[in-house]
């Protein structure tokens, strides 16, 4: 993550939240069973956006 570039730091913050939204919605429906995955993905997003904050102070 940390060779990553804005844009694809950017992209990559969406593809986790729609990956969030989408666990949130088989938990509702009780489709998915493994419920750390979304504790999981949040971390990742606050990772990521960590990283993003970081870059574009350091510009």
């Amino acid at each position: 993550m940390q060779t990553m570039d804005v844009v694809q730091l950017q992209k990559e913050i969406q593809d986790r939240q729609a990956q969030k939204m989408d666990f949130r919605f088989q938990i509702s429906s009780h489709q998915l069973s493994r419920v750390r995955q979304v504790r999981k993905v949040r971390k990742e997003i606050a990772q990521l956006k960590t990283l993003l904050r970081q870059k574009t102070l350091e510009k």
